[in-house]
């Protein structure tokens, strides 16, 4: 397996080609990559490292990697298809085991967008540390452009999930994370839109967002999240539901939606232990490589769970509140409302409708950690009734102009929760019951993951 300029590999990967099935196996105990969907080597072979010492670095090479795969010409000039819709990407990789693999379960460059990646179990990536890079995670993919990843449970991962450049119409929908060493959720120089609904964070970090145009709704989030902007890393954004590029822009913050999640507090987690202390910058990538320099710079102001991590952006009444700077313009608006925070999580400053509680109406507990088990039990949210998310509320990321749908451009359908249960009344978090319930949750399996109790 391979950086993103280079051809990656793993045990399994359709290599370049659209439309493969990869479902119910066991994959397991790969050095590198259970199931690789990234690019192929024509476009680009190591080209992070190519040149002497002062050459091009890594990001101006993913850049040109980019343009080469959509100038290929075809078969029939010597060469491979070019990366658009009709000749790449559209796999689906569902209801797999994958554990035991050394830097990703899933992995893929450009190679992945259109697909959906479903009900798989993922768990102990990157456990023995036998070396590290930018491309350690349960999942890690660059340009998911139009991919669907649902239904998966990942734990005992460096980071459970990692979507790198070019996160555009994604959609991440009713996963379970936990035990990540890192973080649950990083999402790195992607401009949106993209939607992160009815998922469970349940590590200590929840989220490291370093991108702009993120839409987080009705999710159960315990861990913290941390913000930074990124000037000097300029990535591409798209047509809509196209690998045709509209645009290049550095990364400004913000334009964000949060909506209708669950915040529970550090007090919920007795092995909590403190990230840092909350009166310095902290490094937004924990003691990880530099990419050209880049990444290592990047800091952060950390506070309590919840998104009082983003009270120095403005909301849209209050945009703009800076001038920038001869870099980059003001950090964009934030929307939040109809939150839930319990057990010591802080709200955004300017949440209109923030719901603040002691203990938390719902709680998460993993009962088996191999297996992907997890109790939960909700008390008392029916006397807390918020607005639905729509298509129409979420309105259109920044930079590429585009609203928030389903791959095909439909209006997204957020009636059903985690277990896909229709809501009633609308209540925050994953679980549409407003009325005392336990539930127990499995792993994904062949069947797909299905409430046991």
């Amino acid at each position: 397996m391979g950086p993103p300029t280079a051809l990656q590999e793993g045990l399994i990967g359709p290599h370049w080609s659209k439309g493969w099935v990869i479902e119910d196996n066991t994959i397991t105990d790969s050095k590198n990559v259970g199931v690789s969907l990234g690019k192929e080597a024509s476009t680009g072979q190591n080209e992070a490292a190519a040149g002497p010492k002062g050459a091009k670095g890594g990001t101006q090479r993913e850049r040109e990697v980019i343009q080469r795969a959509l100038a290929l010409r075809g078969p029939a000039a010597g060469e491979p298809h070019p990366w658009d819709r009709d000749h790449v990407g559209s796999h689906t990789v569902r209801r797999n085991t994958i554990r035991d693999c050394e830097q990703a379960g899933i992995v893929g460059h450009l190679g992945a967008a259109f697909s959906t990646i479903s009900d798989n179990h993922i768990s102990r990536i990157h456990v023995k540390r036998q070396w590290h890079g930018a491309e350690v995670a349960g999942i890690k993919l660059h340009a998911a452009i139009d991919t669907v990843i649902s239904g998966n449970t990942i734990h005992h991962t460096h980071r459970a999930l990692w979507l790198d450049w070019q996160a555009q119409g994604t959609l991440v929908r009713r996963n379970v994370f936990y035990a990540s060493t890192a973080e649950d959720f990083m999402v790195e120089v992607c401009h949106g839109p993209y939607l992160v609904d009815s998922n469970l964070f349940l590590s200590p970090w929840a989220v490291k967002d370093m991108s702009s145009g993120g839409a987080y709704v009705h999710n159960y989030i315990a861990g913290r999240i941390a913000n930074c902007t990124e000037h000097q890393r300029y990535t591409p954004y798209h047509l809509p539901h196209s690998t045709a590029v509209y645009g290049v822009s550095n990364i400004l913050g913000g334009d964000n939606r949060f909506y209708n999640n669950v915040f529970v507090g550090d007090g919920a987690r007795a092995e909590h232990t403190e990230p840092q202390s909350d009166s310095t910058l902290a490094s937004f990538w924990s003691g990880a490589i530099d990419v050209d320099g880049v990444p290592g710079q990047a800091t952060f102001m950390p506070t309590p769970v919840g998104t009082s991590q983003y009270d120095a952006y403005p909301t849209a009444q209050e945009y703009p509140n800076e001038h920038g700077n001869a870099m980059a313009g003001p950090r964009l608006p934030v929307w939040i409302e109809g939150n839930l925070y319990a057990e010591g999580a802080e709200p955004f400053r300017a949440e209109p409708t923030a719901i603040i509680t002691g203990a938390s109406p719902v709680r998460v507990e993993v009962l088996d950690t191999a297996a992907g088990t997890l109790r939960v039990e909700v008390t008392h949210l029916g006397t807390h009734v918020v607005a639905p998310v729509t298509t129409d509320r979420l309105g259109t990321s920044y930079q590429a102009e585009m609203g928030y749908t389903n791959p095909d451009g439909s209006d997204l359908d957020l009636s059903a929760d985690l277990c896909g249960i229709l809501r009633g009344e609308v209540v925050p978090g994953p679980f549409a019951t407003s009325a005392p319930v336990t539930r127990i949750l499995a792993a994904p399996e062949p069947a797909g993951r299905q409430p046991i109790a």
